[in-house]
């Protein structure tokens, strides 16, 4: 025996404070906007997933695994084939830590007072 297709169900007409439907223009712009910036956000994935397999493609051909660019540096992280961008520190910058993140040793203080 077949089932019968289920009936769509469809919204009540019931209007009046309380039991309607809100409706508010702003919060509707708003949540347009949202979804329009979600779509853009996941075509911006794609073609960062693809530029980054390009650069992995171009780093594999260089027999490299670190670049300079600019102030910053791609790595390439094999185990997951992945790069990571990150910006390098200006030198004579006051940063208390160094790269391995360890905090350095403080410079001692010495001369007359």
């Amino acid at each position: 025996m077949a089932k019968a297709p289920k009936a769509e169900q469809t919204e009540m007409g019931i209007e009046g404070p309380g039991v309607s439907p809100v409706k508010d223009k702003k919060l509707d712009n708003l949540g347009r906007k949202f979804r329009d910036l979600r779509e853009e956000s996941a075509s911006i994935g794609e073609q960062k997933t693809k530029n980054e397999s390009e650069i992995l493609e171009r780093m594999k051909e260089l027999g490299i695994k670190v670049y300079k660019l600019d102030d910053q540096l791609l790595t390439v992280k094999p185990a997951k084939r992945h790069v990571a961008l990150k910006t390098i520190k200006a030198e004579g910058a006051d940063d208390p830590w160094d790269e391995a993140g360890e905090k350095a040793p403080e410079a001692s203080e010495g001369g007359a007072e």
